[in-house]
């Protein structure tokens, strides 16, 4: 009977160890199936955070709507400090010869524009966890931190920039406005924006300024060479055969 104690522990050691193993890989699949369960429904959430992300970006557009052009219709201000014919002629002058230095300037000049990311053609499901949506400040969210930061009044403001009062309320209560481009361009005057900053606020309401357009290089020019004044700015734009602001 002794003999056979060695070959009974041995037998009972091969049990714990078969035991033990059997025990290790039962942990180890539970902990690989929750492991996949987490991964599965962080997935899910991420998805979820995508979607509505991409359906609050497309409730921008859709609502991103100007109101009838009627009320966008800009009012003239009260102010009368104008150009005289000597000022406005070589004012003219410099932006004739700025806009044909232009014309004739090498391309690959670094100007401010909109800018497209991302490579929607081309991207695969699993392409859409790296995206990064970032959702930029609306038109309306970007004026009125300009606002601020110009420490202007509203009264100041809507009247630099020719907006009637209902017009300016329309715009503060609406989150998603989206004006018209000449309203867009006169808020960059009323607030005296630089034109990097004008660029932005454009931007932020779907526009730009093009270089392939007349109009759009004096509003440009003006804008780079702090001409601010809406009246200044159409006495030039008429001079130089062009539609005037709020006209």
């Amino acid at each position: 009977m002794k003999e056979l104690y060695p070959v009974i522990v041995l037998f009972i050691l091969f049990l714990v160890f078969i035991t033990a193993s059997v025990i290790l890989t039962l942990k180890n699949n539970t902990k690989k199936k929750m492991d996949y369960k987490n991964a599965v429904r962080a997935r899910k959430e991420e998805e979820e955070y995508l979607l509505n992300k991409l359906l609050d970006k497309e409730k921008r557009n859709l609502e991103n709507k100007s109101i009838s052009n009627e009320l966008e219709k800009l009012t003239p201000s009260e102010d009368k400090e104008l150009y005289n014919e000597n000022e406005l002629d070589e004012i003219v002058t410099k932006i004739e010869k700025a806009i044909d230095d232009e014309l004739h300037r090498p391309t690959g000049n670094i100007r401010y524009s909109l800018r497209v990311d991302g490579n929607s053609a081309t991207n695969t499901d699993d392409d859409l966890f790296n995206i990064d949506i970032n959702l930029e400040p609306t038109f309306q969210e970007l004026l009125f931190e300009k606002l601020n930061e110009k420490q202007m009044s509203n009264v100041e403001f809507y009247k630099n920039a020719w907006i009637d009062r209902k017009l300016f309320s329309t715009i503060n209560s609406n989150k998603y406005y989206k004006p018209k481009k000449e309203t867009a361009v006169a808020c960059c005057f009323g607030l005296s924006l630089s034109l990097k900053e004008s660029y932005e606020l454009l931007k932020a309401a779907g526009y730009t300024l093009s270089d392939s357009i007349r109009w759009d290089k004096i509003i440009n020019y003006c804008l780079e060479h702090d001409i601010n004044r809406i009246e200044q700015v159409n006495q030039i734009l008429d001079r130089m055969g062009e539609k005037c602001l709020g006209c």
